[in-house]
């Protein structure tokens, strides 16, 4: 079976992490941040999830308007 690991947002160490359902988190958060090890449930994982591509594609159109500038 292969293992989960989501990318997403974290905002109790306010950076893009992986989560880990490795039964380290508090009872009813399942998913704890590869980094700080804060707990989240399933719905919070979600959200923090959608944050994380959000923030994949405003990196993308950022470095875009930065290549078009260079070469223009």
């Amino acid at each position: 079976m292969p293992i989960r690991r989501p990318k997403g947002y974290c905002p109790s160490c306010d950076a893009q992490v992986e989560w880990y359902s490795d039964g380290v988190g508090a009872p009813g958060h399942p998913w704890r941040c590869g980094n700080c090890f804060q707990g989240v449930t399933e719905e919070q994982l979600g959200r923090f999830e959608s944050v994380y591509r959000k923030l994949e594609e405003h990196d993308q159109e950022r470095q875009q308007i930065l290549d078009d500038a260079l070469r223009g």
